[in-house]
């Protein structure tokens, strides 16, 4: 894995953070995840500056590590908030969720407290994922329709129940959207990628997301 692994205080470490520098303060502790590369130790302003004029919004993480102060590159940081909203049960929710943009997942994975989401979510339903940032100015958010539901292979093992959307490639939205029980935890897959650049900070905890420059 070469994430940050967020919410998963077990990975001490991963190789963006690992870099001969980054501990000892020698190289910026941070990585930029966009469609058009990766780039390691850039401060928040090279980070804006590395496409083009690219206005950040950043959500502060909580500390989970045992180590105090921080290291310098910790990657022992809390997931991402954000809220699940489901047009015809709960459009308007604001209960938080764990929101991971994972670049090993071409699908969406949502665990949520709001009941047996197989039945409930129909065609024709919407899905509204957002991630709050500060300053409020910089949207983090997309929304996607339902078209139906099938059971699919999604690799190794039994068939998966999963929902259908109206996404095309190359969007944000993903092809599946597949229900994984209760929790408050919404992966994202890949695909945010498609419209957000991803920058993680572990000098202050924090992650940054932009869309791309015009």
């Amino acid at each position: 894995m070469c994430g940050i692994g967020f919410g998963r205080p077990v990975l001490a470490s991963n190789p963006f953070l690992s870099l001969i520098g980054m501990s000892t303060g020698e190289m910026y502790p941070s990585f930029l995840l966009t469609t058009k590369g990766i780039w390691l130790g850039l401060t928040p302003e090279l980070a804006a500056k590395q496409l083009g004029s690219s206005v950040f919004g950043f959500q502060k993480l909580t500390y989970e590590g045992t180590e105090t102060p921080a290291p310098h590159n910790s990657s022992q940081w809390t997931t991402p908030k954000g809220y699940f909203r489901v047009s015809n049960i709960n459009p308007t929710d604001t209960t938080s969720y764990d929101i991971l943009m994972d670049t090993g997942v071409d699908l969406a994975m949502v665990k949520s407290p709001l009941g047996n989401l197989d039945s409930e979510i129909k065609a024709g339903s919407m899905i509204a994922i957002e991630v709050p940032v500060e300053p409020s100015t910089v949207k983090v958010c997309y929304s996607f329709g339902i078209t139906g539901s099938e059971s699919v292979q999604l690799g190794q093992g039994a068939e998966s129940f999963v929902f259908t959307t109206d996404a095309e490639p190359g969007v944000i939205p993903p092809k599946y959207l597949v229900p994984r029980g209760a929790g408050n935890f919404v992966n994202t897959g890949f695909h945010l990628l498609n419209s957000y650049q991803l920058y993680f900070d572990a000098q202050v905890g924090q992650v940054g997301y932009a869309a791309y420059p015009a």
